[in-house]
């Protein structure tokens, strides 16, 4: 298992695409992440 495949796979729930994230995370492009809590 390489790096990326641990990092989509460790503490994560949900990914919407996938395939699209990794090639994203390939490519070495900047990403926005965005994590949305519940504060209540």
């Amino acid at each position: 298992m390489d790096q990326i495949q641990e990092l989509l796979e460790r503490s994560v729930a949900d990914i919407i695409v996938r395939e699209k994230l990794e090639a994203d995370l390939r490519s070495g492009k900047r990403l926005r992440v965005k994590l949305g809590i519940d504060p209540t």
